[in-house]
């Protein structure tokens, strides 16, 4: 019997939302490794984020309007994670940033709201 492969999902997204992507997921995983023990669920959650890295690797440099890639559904799960804990994240620091540093976690944000609604849209355009 072979082993179970999820299913892939296609995405669409600028190389502006997928840089906001790995910013939110490179800071998330810093604060994982900082306050949470390791354990298997630490692991695999962050084993899911590299997987969804590796996915658009390179592409958030592309010169293009937009980039088509895919993901697996628990990839997704792990990104809304990330982005949940980098929102969370900077809001909480937001009162010590600096308006540089305000105006980078804006512009992130947006992008990843971007992002997540051009999906949004995707999944209810296929019902």
């Amino acid at each position: 019997m072979g082993s179970y492969q999820e299913p892939l999902m296609a995405l669409e997204a600028t190389p502006a939302e997928l840089a906001a992507c790995e910013e939110a997921i490179v800071v998330y995983i810093r604060l994982l490794e900082a306050t949470i023990e390791p354990s298997l669920e630490r692991s695999e959650l962050i084993d899911m984020l590299h997987s969804f890295q590796k996915r658009y690797q390179g592409m958030h440099q592309a010169q293009v309007v937009t980039v088509k890639f895919l993901a697996t559904s628990n990839e997704l799960i792990a990104l809304g994670s990330a982005i949940l804990g980098y929102t969370h994240l900077i809001s909480v620091e937001a009162a010590a940033k600096t308006k540089a540093g305000l105006a980078k976690y804006r512009t992130v944000s947006a992008r990843l709201l971007s992002f997540q609604q051009r999906y949004v849209a995707e999944l209810h355009r296929k019902k």
